[in-house]
């Protein structure tokens, strides 16, 4: 919508009570598209929830924020997301999930046997945790309806969970997601990944080639490629967190692995040299 009022000629203004837009993406990564709206002209209010309305004597309306600020506005959309409807559900009896949604299993049937149900109302397993989640998607939902009607006609046909993959549009560019995030893991206390302003007295080992080196270096940072660092461990420290650098972060997640199984206490540095630049240009 934002876009679309954009290229009517609206002055868009985006009220948001998260501190980022797009809320399954990573801050850094929510930072890119953040920018990308700016440049073209849309104004973002971060942090900060909406708090009423009020009309004004010209017939406009006047929003107000949880922090006192007021905006004009013509046309006001309210984007809330979405939430499952169980009553009918609750009201049958069926099992509701801890999320809210309906408790399906893996051929969407819910408590009630002779009864199945599929869509954005059930509760799904995400395929990377094992957790249950609400994916508001039409592709799982596709892919549940017709796996509900396979078990009807008597097949054994299985639904194994969402990865939650969505892209979109915007400004003649994308952004898009799948899996896990960090926020995520963080919560459920699995992730083996750091970030520059959290370093510390940590070891930093740099796994990129040296010729990038001469673009751009860590001082103090050892370098050892990742295609060596098997045959290098005896250079890392065993009693010290060993923070890991590469470009954009996979070959940082790669080395990271490979420490791991071998009992060093190793950390990604999320994002690497590129998450690096933009948090030395804000």
């Amino acid at each position: 919508m934002v876009e679309n009022l954009v290229h009517l000629g609206f002055d868009v203004t985006l009220v948001e009570q998260l501190d980022q837009i797009l809320a399954p993406l990573d801050r850094e990564h929510a930072r890119l598209v953040e920018g990308h709206l700016r440049r073209h002209g849309v104004h973002l209010a971060l942090s900060d929830g909406v708090a009423g309305f009020a009309p004004l004597e010209d017939g406009s309306l006047e929003v107000r924020t949880q922090s006192g600020k007021t905006y004009p506005a013509d046309i006001v959309i309210l984007a809330l997301g979405v939430r499952p409807d169980t009553t009918l559900a609750g009201t049958a009896g069926l099992a509701i999930g801890e999320r809210g949604g309906i408790r399906v299993d893996e051929q969407m049937r819910t408590s009630d046997p002779d009864i199945l149900a599929v869509g954005d109302a059930v509760e799904v397993k995400d395929c990377v945790t094992g957790h249950w989640n609400l994916v508001a998607l039409v592709g799982p939902a596709n892919r549940q309806g017709r796996i509900a009607a396979d078990v009807i006609a008597g097949r054994d046909s299985r639904f194994r969970g969402t990865q939650g993959t969505a892209i979109i549009g915007l400004f003649g560019a994308a952004a898009a997601w799948t899996g896990v995030s960090e926020k995520t893991l963080r919560k459920l206390g699995d992730l083996p990944i750091s970030h520059w302003n959290g370093t510390g007295d940590g070891f930093l080992l740099d796994v990129r080639e040296p010729v990038e080196l001469a673009v751009e270096q860590v001082p103090g940072a050892l370098n050892i490629p990742l295609g060596q660092l098997r045959s290098r461990l005896g250079e890392l420290p065993r009693d010290r967190d060993i923070l890991i650098i590469c470009r954009s972060g996979q070959r940082a997640y790669l080395a990271t692995r490979i420490l791991l199984q071998h009992g060093l206490r190793a950390r990604n540095l999320a994002g690497g040299m590129l998450s690096r630049a933009m948090l030395s240009a804000e």
